[in-house]
């Protein structure tokens, strides 16, 4: 099970200067890792978990806004051709 602090996300997204959802993605991401044994009790755990996790959003979030534009992009050449035919 993961818990994630809404509010906490929102304070953290502000903070760090990037988008809540992304904030509350690497809660998930680190909640996951966590259950998959990932510990960050010490130095060597922490480091070892921010990087992955890091990776992981990293990726993932690379992914998703390429998606997102790619979308974008169909969405507008679709307006255009409509308003081409009017």
């Amino acid at each position: 099970e993961v818990v994630i602090s809404l509010d906490t996300a929102a304070r953290q997204a502000v903070e760090h200067s990037c988008p809540f959802d992304r904030e509350v993605f690497l809660y998930v991401v680190h909640g996951l890792l966590h259950l998959n044994g990932h510990t960050d009790h010490d130095d060597a755990g922490r480091a070892a978990m921010d990087a992955l996790q890091l990776r992981i959003v990293g990726e993932v979030w690379s992914a998703r806004n390429a998606e997102r534009t790619r979308d974008q992009g169909a969405a507008t050449r679709g307006r255009k051709k409509a308003s081409r035919n009017d």
